[in-house]
């Protein structure tokens, strides 16, 4: 698929696409983000210790 980017983790029964430019809405990162088995807040804070706010 051009355009978007394919995530596969061996425990998921299919994997995660997503746009690979532009904004991701914000439905899509929170099915995402259950399919994952994460917490709203361990999503921010790993984009915290991504990008930490100094």
């Amino acid at each position: 698929m051009e355009g978007r980017l394919i995530y596969w983790r061996f425990d998921l029964k299919r994997p995660i696409s997503f746009k690979k430019e532009g904004l991701v809405p914000i439905t899509q990162i929170k099915i995402c983000l259950r399919t994952l088995g994460y917490t709203t807040e361990k999503y921010l804070s790993i984009l915290d210790d991504l990008f930490p706010s100094d």
